[in-house]
């Protein structure tokens, strides 16, 4: 998600939407995350300044709830709020274009994820050690606290108390809030008792970004470039969705995934627009949800 905040800075020349808005060739929508009631997808982009905007999952209905730079776009469990994030903190803006609020001031905040209880949102700060870690804030009370134990061990490469080590970031709630899965080290996908902080990794090396279903059964994310799923508990062997894919957003229904899709032209990656599509998690087959053309693949 933090690729997906600076690419909102660039915009140039001139293209179409698909569904009839006018956008700029450089257009970036990014950081999808589908509503609880499954009739809205709320994502951030370049477009008309920049923002948030709403857009039903068929492509009708586009419009912006949010204008000014925004990243890490959460709904509330209720679908009254949205959670995100802004250069001077975490904000949380009404579903039906009330005002901003902020919740946690400071650059260092990012990645707020609702707990399924509706009260309580993780984030993600950055700690004096150059590491990571998930917080827990209520939004009544404003004064995080740390979500998980210290930890103690390593992972990966990662020797014990290195800041790779102990990073943790991308957080996603499991549906019943016992469970917490993050992004450790350097793209390991791990799952943590919020209570005890006992962790068990269900994707070892070149993972990010995980998403966890409503029925709690599978975890999506982005696999070095391209879109996965595989099983919460960790058994089963990992699919592979989509190309050039990341950052996936289920439907309440547990069968479909909105997801950013990704545009390599060369090294020069800032310049290329992203737009987010729809794939059926059984079925495959992912269709655009906003414009951006795919380039073909360079060698």
């Amino acid at each position: 998600m933090l690729v997906s905040a600076i690419l909102l800075l660039f915009a140039s020349v001139g293209c179409g939407f698909e569904a009839g808005e006018q956008v700029t060739f450089d257009t970036m929508d990014a950081d999808p995350d589908w509503s609880p009631n499954g009739q809205l997808i709320a994502f951030v982009s370049s477009r008309g300044g920049g923002g948030i905007y709403l857009i039903r999952p068929d492509g009708s209905g586009l419009h912006q709830l949010l204008r000014g730079y925004a990243s890490d776009v959460d709904w509330s469990p209720n679908g009254r709020m949205l959670a995100f994030t802004r250069a001077d903190g975490i904000y949380v803006v009404p579903s039906d274009r009330g005002r901003a609020r902020r919740v946690l001031r400071g650059p260092h905040y990012s990645l707020p994820a609702w707990a399924p209880d509706g009260r309580r949102l993780a984030i993600v700060k950055d700690e004096p050690d150059d590491s990571t870690a998930l917080y827990v804030v209520e939004l009544d009370r404003h004064s995080p606290r740390r979500l998980l134990p210290r930890y103690r061990g390593g992972i990966g490469d990662a020797r014990p108390g290195s800041p790779a080590a102990l990073s943790e970031t991308e957080p996603a709630w499991s549906p019943d809030g016992r469970e917490i899965a993050f992004q450790a080290a350097d793209g390991y996908i791990v799952i943590a008792h919020v209570g005890g902080g006992r962790r068990r990794e269900i994707v070892a090396g070149g993972a990010y970004e995980p998403a966890w279903s409503a029925d709690g059964r599978l975890i999506a994310y982005q696999c070095e470039g391209e879109l996965c799923v595989t099983n919460a508990d960790g058994s089963g062997q990992t699919r592979r969705l989509a190309q050039d894919g990341g950052d996936p957003s289920w439907a309440p229904d547990s069968r479909r995934l909105v997801f950013e899709d990704y545009v390599y032209g060369g090294r020069n990656y800032f310049s290329n627009p992203q737009s987010l599509s729809i794939i059926d998690v059984q079925g495959g087959g992912a269709r655009k949800l906003t414009f951006g053309p795919k380039l073909p693949a360079t060698p």
